[in-house]
């Protein structure tokens, strides 16, 4: 079973209200021949519905955070599009695209676009910081982008360690020397 195949029924049983650690147990009886994994990141990178349910406001605060990041972007590249050629207006245009467009993407079932948000921060960051002479932390300008900045980075980091936690490849007692991925149980369980 290919990689996309085995996202889209990872998805689908999670959609009907599966544990993970379920999911993959029962993927694993259903698709033998898959291999353990990439099944176990397959069903690593889908957060459970019970976990999207219990961290839904910190889903929408980074939401929140990754639009006005990147209206900051938009609006410090406006400042600047004369003094640009026309390839290097558009290349500069494609960062707060793509990191809004990761943003949005976030709010769905897959939750590896969290790395790519807390890269894209970072990224950021470091190319704006690099582009200042003096930073003026007295300036509410630069403390605005700097405290947007560290709560995208620290919110996307705390958001994947919780929804992208990993999980632990153990021998299988009733399968011989074959390993079975254990995930840890899920957010907001009453485990």
């Amino acid at each position: 079973m290919k990689r996309r195949e085995l996202r889209k029924a990872v998805a689908a049983k999670i959609a009907l209200g599966y544990t993970r650690q379920h999911a993959y147990d029962e993927l694993r009886i259903e698709e033998p021949t898959a291999d353990n994994e990439d099944l176990a990141d397959a069903v690593r990178y889908t957060p459970s519905l019970m976990a999207r349910e219990h961290f839904k406001n910190e889903r929408n605060i980074l939401i929140a955070l990754v639009v006005a990041l990147a209206t900051f972007y938009f609006w410090q590249i406006a400042a600047l599009i004369h003094d640009q050629s026309s390839l290097r207006r558009l290349l500069s245009l494609g960062f707060p695209v793509s990191l809004l467009a990761l943003g949005i993407s976030s709010m769905g079932k897959w939750g590896r676009s969290y790395s790519f948000i807390m890269f894209l921060a970072l990224y950021g960051g470091f190319q704006w910081w690099s582009k200042m002479e003096e930073p003026d932390f007295t300036d509410p300008l630069t403390t605005l982008w700097l405290a947007l900045t560290l709560a995208v980075i620290a919110l996307s980091w705390y958001l994947r360690k919780k929804l992208t936690s990993d999980y632990i490849m153990q021998r299988d007692p009733r399968e011989g020397m074959h390993k079975r991925a254990v995930f840890p149980p899920e957010p907001g369980a009453l485990a």
